[in-house]
């Protein structure tokens, strides 16, 4: 299951993952680790480390008593979801930079 998984992660073109509170993100880290860019939204630990794709600003952040919640930014997305679909938009150089930084900063050896 796992090589299948593997094998589906490595045919997208994009990781879209918006979110509406925080969360650390572990497909992020993975796709950009396989050289995919991501979309995400930039509020928590995602902000930090979304360096291949975009990370779009969120519309007004809701305090929920112990954290907060923010509603994903849809205009935003769709022009982030245009920005990285042509594959020339991207380049590789900046998805073996994201993995680079996967690897040097989030592997197990790393933390």
């Amino acid at each position: 299951k796992y090589e299948e998984a593997l094998e589906l992660a490595r045919m997208a073109d994009v990781l879209l993952q918006p979110s509406k509170t925080e969360g650390f993100g572990m497909p992020v880290l993975e796709a950009q680790l396989l050289g995919t860019p991501a979309i995400t939204t930039r509020f928590g630990a995602m902000a930090d480390f979304t360096v291949y794709g975009v990370s779009v600003p969120p519309l007004q952040p809701h305090s929920m008593g112990l954290g907060y919640a923010v509603m994903p930014n849809l205009t935003g997305i769709i022009e982030a979801l245009h920005h990285v679909a042509p594959p020339s938009a991207l380049s590789k150089a900046d998805g073996k930079r994201a993995a680079l930084m996967v690897r040097t900063n989030m592997s197990q050896p790393a933390v």
